[in-house]
């Protein structure tokens, strides 16, 4: 038999999708979440910040708390009030999925009859308790088999009333479960890992920022760009518009920035945040004196109640991370440790460093020891690029833990944000577009063939005239005239309202400009390389 169950956030109320479970004839099942239009998966949305099951809870006297819907139902067919949690028994919901109890009478809890399902009930009781609620108890059914559950016990046949009102006070089962000499430590066996519904990676701002994940952005000390460009990004992720083309998952933004209030107020001026409620600062000159594990402990805590996004801008100023001390393991494992933590509590972090003189491979050529790289899950370098001259183009290359991270991407800087340009190859397209385009005549009286264009632009080869030509004349850029014989081959000119000549022509620059990006934008994607 097949179930679906719908899913909302608990902040909001909002529908966000379903659970399906599909059940087998060989007692096995399939279990997995679809949105609210029925695609696989939940966009990004966090199982965590989903609401208790059902929704909304009706309040009453007493209710039990079970793991997953289906021990719901069934509890609910007897008569019994109920919800249960959604996001299986390795998460525990978030505060907003629990206030709704906090008013209600006594509360029961119901594990699943194993170590994750008790340590799982223990953290809800836990987290209740801190809510402020203190009537609560735990159910014991002694007689279960490893992992039964109260759809077990009533197909057993057991009297679930009985069980319910057999329930002892959560603190004395949580004493009783401290006291017992089992193992410190649970280890986990791959077919248990194989049965969990693990939610893909969730991203903040796809590519390279992800929910519970480190990345780190590394440049040249001066002019790489990497606060503009991380700012811009910042801006797109507390308005909940698009970067690159590719939507963001909104949230606030907590930034510790080493740069001077001045300075940093220009930055944010540039990239629209100067207004923005949901940014919060930390700037260094207010905590150089405090101890790193102290300042990372507290942000991360602040970061994580607001939900937000933090970025530590740069990790060696903040860590007070001196001289040689960045190539020493220890010093770079102890700046790490309080952000790794921080993340795997679902945090998502940007941590900023600078780039040694000589460069280096992505991955190889920041400052410092290889152990700061190693504590991250993605690695972006921010560069000029080769042989690039233009102050607002910037290339991006990459190495992530996570599939679907391009290499190289190349963005440019306008008035309107960054924009992608895509990979080298499209870049090169480009900049040959533009070459060709601004080098044609302006009258067909001095028309050029393509050897003209080879003879005269030093910097495009003939099979890239030969190529972008015709796209230029599809386009309507470049007119064709000549027969294309011998005697009258094809010779290429421009209407002079296409011309950059006159630098002070900037709605004809802008619209060409447009036009170009168009085109680019519509043949690239995240994976072209």
């Amino acid at each position: 038999m097949d179930n679906i169950w719908p899913a909302h956030d608990a902040a909001t109320g909002e529908l966000v999708g379903y659970h399906v479970r599909k059940d087998r004839t060989d007692d096995t099942k399939d279990m997995y979440w679809e949105d609210a239009s029925g695609n696989p998966g939940l966009d990004g949305f966090p199982t965590k910040d989903l609401a208790l099951y059902p929704y909304p809870i009706e309040p009453t006297g007493e209710i039990v708390i079970v793991e997953g819907e289906k021990c719901v139902d069934v509890l609910r067919e007897k008569g019994i009030p109920a919800v249960g949690t959604v996001c299986g028994a390795a998460t525990c919901p978030g505060d907003d999925a629990f206030r709704p109890l906090v008013e209600f009478g006594r509360i029961i809890l119901w594990p699943d009859n194993d170590d994750v399902g008790r340590k799982h009930m223990t953290v809800i009781g836990n987290r209740l308790r801190v809510l402020g609620k203190t009537d609560m108890r735990i159910a014991q059914w002694l007689e279960a088999p490893s992992g039964g559950d109260c759809v077990d016990a009533i197909e057993a046949g057991f009297d679930i009333e009985s069980i319910v009102s057999a329930s002892v006070k959560f603190e004395s089962q949580w004493a009783e479960l401290e006291s017992q000499d089992r193992p410190k430590v649970r280890l986990h066996t791959a077919v248990e890992l194989d049965s969990e519904n693990l939610e893909p990676p969730a991203f903040i701002c796809e590519p390279w920022i992800v929910e519970g994940s480190i990345t780190e952005i590394s440049g040249k000390i001066k002019r790489a760009g990497k606060t503009t460009f991380i700012t811009h990004m910042c801006s797109a992720v507390v308005k909940g518009e698009s970067f690159l083309g590719k939507p963001v998952k909104s949230r606030p933004i907590v930034y510790l920035t080493e740069q001077p209030k001045a300075s940093f107020k220009e930055s944010l001026r540039r990239a629209g945040l100067l207004r923005q409620d949901n940014f919060r600062l930390l700037l260094w000159s207010q905590v150089n004196r405090m101890p790193w594990n102290e300042i990372a402990s507290d942000v991360a805590k602040q970061a994580i109640d607001l939900g937000a996004l933090l970025v530590v801008d740069t990790l060696p100023q903040f860590a007070a991370i001196r001289g040689d001390g960045e190539n020493i393991t220890g010093e770079a494992l102890a700046a790490m440790e309080p952000l790794q933590i921080a993340a795997s509590e679902g945090l998502g972090i940007v941590v900023v460093r600078h780039e040694r003189k000589s460069g280096g491979e992505v991955g190889d050529s920041a400052r410092g020891n290889s152990a700061f790289g190693g504590a991250v899950d993605t690695l972006v370098t921010i560069r000029r690029g080769e042989g690039n001259t233009d102050p607002t183009v910037r290339v991006l290359t990459s190495l992530s833990r996570f599939d679907g991270v391009p290499d190289e991407l190349y963005v440019e800087l306008t008035e309107q944000g960054y924009v992608l340009l895509g990979s080298s190859g499209a870049v090169a397209e480009r900049n040959a577009r533009k070459l060709l385009t601004d080098g044609a005549p302006l009258s067909e009286e001095d028309a050029m063939s393509i050897d003209d264009f080879v003879n005269n632009i030093d910097a495009v080869k003939r099979t890239t005239v030969n190529s972008i030509v015709p796209k230029l004349v599809a386009e309507g850029l470049l007119i064709r005239t000549g027969s294309g014989k011998k005697g009258s081959p094809f010779r290429y000119w421009k209407e002079e309202m296409l011309s950059f000549a006159s630098k002070n022509d900037v709605t004809k620059e802008s619209k060409f400009r447009a036009e170009q990006e168009e085109v680019q934008l519509s043949m690239l994607s995240f994976g072209t390389h």
